[in-house]
């Protein structure tokens, strides 16, 4: 406490007492110790989970593509077919551009929309939950990402973000769509890539990188985290498809025309307009 004089004090009858308030500084040490577990179980019981994604056919896609949370599996997809020939796609040398994209580069499609939709293996993943009369369990979103530089792509980034990270993004879009029965199973998924197909067409040093698809748990999660076993085909994983332990099974774009799911092949949508 600290007394001041002020004027109408008598400096006769007047006196000052101070008191110093020191402050000491102490630290609480806590040693804590002991080991953190997850109490999440991975099995696989599914020999074609284990046997696709030990052996993926990386020159002409899979048929079915296995996404899986936590310690499990993720899809990659190259965009556009062979290179076979030069800038306008029917003649000379091979560029090291698609075919497909040079044609659309030289005839200057406009994109309107473009989306990637992936169809739900529904049988492979089972039948209603007969003990809870609920259906199984399936990722409500799935994320796709630039493979090839391990980051998002445009369309993810120009997307409005929202705190509640189950409906952010939603233009950008990856939600489960369900069928209207009372069985409630996941037919597919459909994600908005117009600006980066846009990209690709109207810029010719834009490159036609790899895309990843992971199941995820927080759209607004975007990191990517190193692995701690890492290969020649990946080094890094979104975070977000580490903190979910559920999976789907999609169908791929390799499947025979001779198939009964033919027409549920992974699906490149491109709305455009083509200048005369």
């Amino acid at each position: 406490k600290e007394d001041k004089k002020t004027k109408e004090d008598d400096p006769a009858t007047t006196t000052i007492d101070e008191t110093v308030i020191e402050r000491v500084q102490k630290t609480l040490v806590l040693n804590m110790s002991g080991n953190a577990a997850s109490l999440l179980e991975e099995t696989n019981p599914n020999t074609d989970y284990d046997t696709s994604t030990k052996n993926p056919d990386r020159n002409f896609g899979d048929p079915k593509l296995y996404l899986k949370g936590g310690e499990g599996s993720l899809a990659v997809i190259q965009l556009f077919g062979s290179d076979l020939y030069g800038a306008d796609g029917t003649t000379g040398s091979p560029n090291g551009v698609s075919d497909e994209l040079d044609k659309m580069r030289k005839e200057g499609w406009l994109i309107n929309q473009a989306n990637l939709v992936f169809n739900i293996d529904t049988e492979k993943m089972g039948k209603l939950d007969l003990t809870t009369n609920k259906p199984a369990s399936e990722p409500d979103r799935i994320y796709l990402y630039d493979y090839t530089n391990n980051v998002t792509i445009a369309d993810y980034y120009l997307s409005l973000s929202t705190t509640t990270k189950k409906t952010s993004k939603f233009g950008y879009g990856g939600f489960i769509e369900r069928d209207a029965t009372t069985e409630k199973r996941g037919v597919s998924y459909k994600i908005n890539i117009t600006n980066h197909i846009r990209d690709l067409v109207q810029n010719v040093e834009a490159t036609n990188v790899k895309l990843g698809v992971v199941v995820t748990e927080d759209i607004n999660s975007p990191d990517m985290f190193e692995l701690q076993t890492t290969s020649a085909n990946i080094t890094k994983a979104p975070k977000a498809s580490v903190m979910n332990p559920l999976g789907t099974i999609l169908y791929g774009n390799n499947l025979p025309s001779t198939d009964a799911n033919y027409d549920k092949r992974l699906q490149l949508e491109i709305h455009y307009t083509k200048p005369k």
